[in-house]
């Protein structure tokens, strides 16, 4: 599977339409954007500021998690003064937003795909199971610390997919431990394994995952990284390349195929 380069992209000027207060600390918020929500694909993401707000200067990237074509939807945890002054903003506030940035993913139809997220990595996730389950035997692996840091539960159990599976560190809700723990005990009962996975969370999630190796079940990882354009043009976005070199987030990725990189 191989992501295609769209250099199709919108700078907008997005009203917000509705925020909420998914957790504490996680926020959801659904921008007017008509350009970049018809153009956006699963796996891209925007580059977003506030209006004549210079501090700080650059852009930051977020993941798309949902959208219905003429608005898109973004969440993020509080853990910056950029996400800290967004979480203050209200319904009504414009955001200047670039996009879609990335590589669009491939067709895929006729799979047996898992889908892993952990904490907040479980946002753009969404997005791409919707597009998933349309011709695709779909399964969702969600987990996070607490209950009330499981995010979307609902969005996800209406998805109509093969089954959606949660875990909880304090095992307040679905089972208790880590999700990729989950996922290793579902993947040893059964006969007809995943052909493909994708998984969004943490970098030591990404490298647990490295033990599916034995499973030889391809997988992609949603990647983050620290931007300064979100084009290719400051090549600050970089992961190593296993065999030498790098890969550019937000140019080859921000989806890579996790035997592909050094983490």
């Amino acid at each position: 599977m191989r992501p295609e380069r769209d250099t199709t992209m919108f700078s907008e000027s997005c009203r917000i339409l509705k925020k909420r207060m998914l957790a504490e600390g996680i926020y959801s918020l659904w921008l007017d954007t008509t350009k970049i929500a018809r153009a956006v694909s699963p796996g891209q993401f925007v580059n977003l500021r506030l209006p004549n707000l210079f501090d700080p200067f650059l852009r930051r990237p977020f993941s798309v998690a949902d959208t219905d074509g003429s608005s898109l939807r973004i969440i993020f945890r509080v853990r910056g003064r950029l996400t800290s002054l967004l979480s203050r903003c209200s319904e009504g506030d414009f955001l200047s937003l670039l996009g879609p940035l990335g590589k669009t993913l491939p067709e895929i139809r006729n799979q047996e795909v898992a889908l892993i997220g952990g904490g907040v990595g479980i946002a753009p996730l969404l997005f791409l199971g919707k597009d998933l389950v349309k011709n695709n035997r779909v399964s969702f692996f969600l987990g996070a610390k607490t209950g009330s840091e499981l995010i979307l539960q609902d969005e996800f159990l209406r998805l109509k997919g093969e089954g959606v599976f949660f875990a909880t560190e304090n095992g307040e809700i679905g089972e208790k431990g880590k999700v990729l723990d989950l996922f290793f005990r579902y993947l040893e009962t059964r006969k007809q394994r995943p052909s493909l996975l994708f998984a969004s969370g943490p970098i030591p999630m990404y490298q647990d995952l490295i033990r599916l190796s034995a499973f030889r079940i391809p997988c992609y990882a949603f990647l983050e990284q620290r931007m300064g354009c979100g084009t290719g043009l400051c090549l600050a976005c970089v992961v190593r390349k296993k065999g030498g070199g790098y890969f550019h987030i937000c140019q080859d990725g921000p989806v890579l195929d996790l035997n592909l990189i050094e983490l």
